[in-house]
């Protein structure tokens, strides 16, 4: 399996910490890789950085799940779902994307840079 991008993460990465309890960001990535199957050559692939890829990508998620109220970050390098995160979960989404984040208005000043302005 390629790579997966940040929005096929987003709902993985949340239905880890449906049940409440705060995780650390390396054991989430352990689980999330091996439910993608990734394979060692794709676990360690890099970006011109140096930084590996589903490392990357998995920081990505978090960010946006995080600016969306999804999960906290009760300490550094550990996440756990918020309440809104568990309402989201029970709604049974096909997965989570940009668009469906953006919904919040709380999130808009994250991604208010990206946006073109109306009217």
């Amino acid at each position: 399996m390629a790579i997966p991008n940040i929005q096929m993460i987003m709902l993985p990465f949340l239905k880890l910490l449906s049940d409440g309890n705060e995780y650390s960001v390396r054991a989430i990535t352990q689980k999330l890789a091996g439910l993608f199957d990734l394979s060692t050559e794709e676990f360690q692939e890099t970006l011109r950085s140096g930084k590996p890829i589903f490392y990357n990508r998995i920081g990505w998620a978090q960010t946006y799940l995080f600016k969306a109220g999804l999960i906290e970050k009760p300490k550094r390098a550990y996440v756990r779902i918020t309440n809104k995160g568990k309402d989201v979960l029970r709604k049974r989404p096909e997965d989570i994307r940009l668009k469906y984040l953006r919904k919040w208005p709380e999130v808009a000043p994250f991604f208010g840079r990206n946006k073109t302005k109306s009217q």
